[in-house]
């Protein structure tokens, strides 16, 4: 979800972890993920990639959001 400008991101598989990276406008992103914790900004025509963990379970598949304006 998005609340003023910022990013929340939710997993449903209890005690997971979720990374992320920011694809910027250019479509560049950084080289490693990213563990969330709290809400983040992500730049206007950004992207996101997000993916849910948790240790003895396959990790998720990415899943792309985007573009942020």
């Amino acid at each position: 979800t998005v609340t003023n400008g910022k990013v929340s991101i939710r997993c449903a598989t209890e005690g997971a972890s979720i990374g992320y990276k920011v694809v910027g406008e250019d479509g560049v992103s950084s080289e490693s993920w990213s563990v969330y914790q709290k809400p983040i900004v992500v730049a206007e025509g950004s992207r996101l990639l997000v993916r849910g963990h948790r240790i003895g379970f396959l990790g998720s598949e990415v899943v792309e959001v985007g573009a942020f304006d």
